[in-house]
């Protein structure tokens, strides 16, 4: 994991919701880049709902256990219109971006590992 110099994010949004202060530097330096050069295709912001968790947060949101924000390997981008759902959705497949999860109040890309049906994460 690796803090990089990203051009459309700054490190604290990134940073865990539970003030503990982990946060860039849990993040996979595959993804902070990947999202980033999603952003510069999309043109428009990606306000980050949330990104890192650390173990105590994720299970304070009632996140599964093998989540991949506790490893730093998604985040959820705050979206609730079409047009910009659809911009996003189209940049995060052009950057890279095959694991992409659409709620209604959010877009969930992520990358590096996958969970099988298990629950046990696997590289991808």
């Amino acid at each position: 994991m690796a803090v990089l110099p990203l051009r459309h994010f700054s490190p604290l949004e990134f940073r865990c919701k539970c003030g503990c202060g982990a946060g860039m530097e849990k993040m996979d330096a595959d993804l902070l880049q990947m999202l980033d050069e999603a952003r510069d295709l999309a043109g428009i912001p990606f306000p980050l709902s949330s990104a890192y968790r650390c173990p105590k947060h994720n299970r304070a949101v009632g996140g599964v256990p093998t989540s991949a924000h506790t490893r730093g390997y998604a985040v959820d981008i705050r979206c609730v219109d079409s047009h910009s759902r659809f911009v996003i959705l189209q940049a995060l497949l052009e950057a890279g971006f095959r694991r992409i999860e659409l709620a209604p109040t959010w877009i969930h890309p992520g990358h590096g590992y996958r969970q099988a049906r298990s629950g046990v994460a696997r590289r991808t």
